[in-house]
């Protein structure tokens, strides 16, 4: 998945009360950079959460550029809220300058405080040049963090299968979410390991599963977390749609 005003949520009746990372819902729904009317999960009773794109970071020579949200989003009172951090680092980009890090860290703990927010994701394709930087990062992020607040990942596929970085590496992130989704040349190969029962390598990758309305699916196991990805608004029909393919009728 590829001062200013962050917050672009509008709740319906005020703001959501915070959720703890134990208590996270079973079925979270990725809200990208779309106009999204979610007030239909009201029904869900809090069992389907909403990790929403708030903020895409660009990291290069120039220091940090902050792309905030732009498309307003409207959600009920007490539905899960997950703000998601987009990381793009520079090509090349290996380290981090001690102002870069603090700008990131602050950004990030000024999205954590939003209105109704109980966790936040980092979303960062990073190559293997900047891993080093980037699990510094998120330990600098996990100590400005509440402990009351969660912190995750999203993972790509092959970090999980065919990679250990995510086990050897000190990452201090509750769940690595690997995208089973527009994956690379590797995609066919991970999709028949995971249809024939074969799990992720990493640990890390193993509580979760992020999948794309868009793409065929495959068996699920009921134990995971399921992320839903849809390249468009949700709507109740999008979501009843891929919760049949799913397997999850009931979340």
């Amino acid at each position: 998945m590829r001062g200013c005003v962050l917050w672009t949520v509008l709740a319906v009746g005020g703001s959501q009360p915070a959720s703890t990372p134990e208590r996270a819902p079973r079925v979270v729904l990725w809200a990208w950079e779309h106009p999204q009317d979610l007030g239909f999960l009201a029904s869900f009773a809090g069992n389907v959460g909403i990790a929403y794109l708030a903020a895409t970071l660009r990291v290069g020579p120039d220091g940090v550029a902050l792309v905030p949200r732009r498309q307003p989003m409207r959600v009920a009172p007490g539905t899960p809220l997950t703000a998601v951090v987009r990381l793009e680092p520079a090509r090349g980009l290996r380290a981090l300058g001690p102002a870069e890090r603090d700008r990131l860290v602050d950004i990030v703990r000024g999205v954590a405080r939003m209105p109704g927010v109980s966790a936040v994701q980092l979303d960062c394709d990073a190559p293997r040049s900047f891993r080093a930087a980037y699990a510094a990062l998120l330990g600098s992020i996990r100590a400005a963090l509440p402990p009351s607040v969660g912190l995750s990942m999203t993972a790509l596929a092959s970090w999980c299968m065919f990679d250990d970085w995510l086990d050897s590496a000190v990452l201090p992130v509750d769940d690595a979410v690997p995208m089973v989704f527009s994956m690379g040349r590797e995609g066919k190969q991970i999709r028949a390991r995971l249809s024939g029962g074969q799990d992720f390598l990493a640990r890390r990758c193993q509580q979760s599963l992020g999948l794309a309305t868009y793409e065929p699916a495959f068996p699920v196991p009921r134990a995971r977390r399921l992320y839903l990805f849809h390249d468009g608004s949700w709507t109740a029909e999008v979501l009843a749609h891929a919760l049949v393919r799913f397997g999850r009728r009931d979340p």
